[in-house]
């Protein structure tokens, strides 16, 4: 729960600074969030269908 809630932090500041961005940044940093969705849906899906199978 703790680590969620940094995450939360972390988003607001993204709110924060997101029209100072520029489109090199925010490319960038799009990027490495989908890297990051995508390993956290892996996971979860894979643990989903070991607990459904």
């Amino acid at each position: 729960m703790h680590a969620a809630h940094g995450v939360a932090g972390a988003i607001s500041a993204l709110y924060r600074v997101d029209s100072a961005l520029l489109e090199s940044d925010a490319k960038t940093l799009i990027r490495e969030l989908r890297k990051v969705l995508d390993r956290l849906t892996a996971r979860f899906e894979t643990k989903e269908g070991a607990t459904n199978g």
